[in-house]
């Protein structure tokens, strides 16, 4: 009989060896009932990872009412949804503690002596959602004063969670649950959409002493649109002193741009409170870019049509200086009228061309009286 070789004999004993150090690391890590000294591994410790990438900046929200999430405390405890507390009759310990933070599924019923049943969070993944909210007799109407805190990377975050969670907290009252404000804003931009479905959408464009604000008020007059301008949302925001207007009055004053997100926020808000009561909407002076438009078209809806008051360079001027004769205005002198419209012209004639290509763009010769032009606009909006 051959006897082991050398090498078979080593590597037997090398895997005896790695057996026994498996051995005692997991008999180690069950004794749940000591401490680990976590205070001595300052700063020795890793840099954890960088979660925020799976965070939401703008905060959470409740899914019914506005309540605000205030809760604080001093001393909390972490449960997860692993076996290492099994054995170690923690339960009491773990209900005694001032805040009791559940992770995903993590049970409680039959495991009390070792886990608790105190639970006044629970943060659940979008990976454990479904588990959790199809045994609602365990993890929501159990402990009916836990506050479910549903999160995950906002890419699957997605309308269809949502949903689940408003359909469970309708069945619940009691229950109180918070989401990503990003995927409640979804929902709102998904009703806003569909709340401005029906209704016509008419961006107005024209240089200044063009004549299209004094055509906006007529076309109001006689059809019922309602006129909006971005100039005016953004000083009635100032105006109102609400946080929103704090924020937009600071971004002035440095003399920063307005976020395109946050005028856009404005305008759909402006739209869907008037869309019971409007036959249609007035864009005034909007929007001045193509990629304003495109931006448009994603968040609140597309245009029906283009009006483009179209006067000429020296009519503008003209009607300008004639209006700063009692205006009083400080920008009515010829030569910051000549530097806005080169201005106005630089900017525009790049969003013309993109919605004549998509055929929506209706001309308008405003060399007229007021009367005149507006004959040719009721010509287009009595086709619509």
């Amino acid at each position: 009989m051959l006897s082991p070789c050398p090498q078979s004999q080593r590597a037997a004993a090398l895997g005896v060896l790695f057996a026994l150090i498996m051995l005692l690391i997991i008999y180690s890590s069950g004794n749940g009932s000591e401490v680990f000294p976590y205070s001595r591994l300052r700063g020795r410790a890793r840099r954890p990872p960088d979660l925020r990438k799976w965070g939401v900046k703008s905060g959470y929200l409740p899914v019914c009412g506005n309540k605000t999430l205030t809760a604080r405390c001093h001393q909390c405890v972490i449960v997860t949804s692993s076996s290492h507390l099994l054995g170690t009759r923690l339960g009491t310990a773990i209900d005694g503690a001032e805040c009791t933070i559940r992770m995903n599924d993590a049970p409680t019923t039959g495991y009390e002596a070792d886990v608790g049943n105190k639970t006044s969070f629970r943060v659940v993944a979008h990976s454990s959602l479904y588990r959790v909210l199809r045994r609602p007799q365990e993890f929501v109407n159990k402990t009916p004063e836990t506050i479910f805190i549903f999160w995950g990377p906002p890419a699957k975050m997605q309308k269809s969670l949502l949903k689940i969670i408003q359909r469970v907290s309708a069945s619940f009252p009691n229950m109180t649950a918070y989401v990503p404000e990003v995927l409640l804003c979804l929902d709102h931009n998904s009703m806003s959409t569909e709340k401005l479905k029906n209704h016509k959408i008419i961006f107005v464009v024209g240089g200044p002493g063009s004549g299209k604000g004094t055509q906006c008020e007529k076309i109001v007059q006689k059809y019922g649109y309602t006129h909006l301008s971005t100039g005016d949302l953004l000083r009635a925001e100032v105006s109102s002193g609400s946080e929103r207007g704090k924020t937009l009055q600071a971004i002035m004053e440095k003399g920063e741009l307005v976020p395109l997100d946050t005028v856009l926020d404005m305008l759909r808000d402006a739209m869907v409170a008037k869309a019971d009561v409007s036959k249609g909407f007035l864009i005034d002076g909007y929007p001045r870019e193509v990629k304003q438009g495109e931006e448009f078209e994603k968040k609140i809806a597309p245009p029906t049509l283009l009006l483009y008051v179209d006067a000429g360079k020296e009519t503008m001027v003209k009607r300008l200086l004639k209006r700063g004769e009692t205006s009083g205005r400080v920008d009515d002198n010829e030569e910051t009228i000549k530097k806005r419209l080169e201005t106005y012209y630089k900017a525009t004639e790049p969003v013309i061309t993109f919605y004549k290509s998509r055929g929506i763009v209706r001309q308008l010769n405003a060399e007229g009286s007021v009367d005149e032009v507006f004959q040719q606009v009721c010509s287009h909006l009595d086709t619509l």
